[in-house]
């Protein structure tokens, strides 16, 4: 017989990042994503929470810039459901992106027909954005 007790499988609660600068770090995921900021528990200038959707947030921490290792490969990836709208978002905001393979300006579109592209944050983080909440 079977005596432990199942325990619930952990969720997500928040993503946390090292920034450079936070203040601009803070504008860019505002005016990019529309991320609203929320309250910090911390209330001081070196940490901001941005509400992600579906009740997870991103916290940014701006200390000792350490740059880290950037690789494609590691990435944030949020999902829109108008991927054209938010590229031209991009364009007036001057903010460059690619496709998987780094082609300028460009669009992925992977086996199961979502689309994406690619673009990195004031600290190089590289964060993909789909259209797999198109209708």
């Amino acid at each position: 017989m079977n005596t432990t007790t199942p325990r619930a499988a952990a969720q997500i609660d928040h993503i946390a990042i090292l920034v450079e600068n936070l203040p601009e770090s803070l504008s860019f995921y505002q005016k990019v994503f529309g991320f609203p900021r929320l309250e910090d528990p911390f209330r001081d200038e070196v940490h901001a929470w941005l509400g992600i959707g579906h009740g997870l947030s991103l916290h940014l921490i701006e200390d000792t810039w350490t740059s880290p290792t950037i690789d494609k490969n590691n990435h944030l990836c949020f999902a829109v459901s108008d991927l054209q709208g938010f590229i031209d978002n991009l364009n007036r905001l001057e903010i460059g992106y690619e496709d998987w393979p780094g082609a300028k300006k460009s669009v992925t579109t992977r086996p199961d027909g979502i689309q994406q592209i690619y673009l990195q944050d004031p600290n190089g983080y590289w964060i993909e954005v789909n259209d797999s909440l198109r209708p």
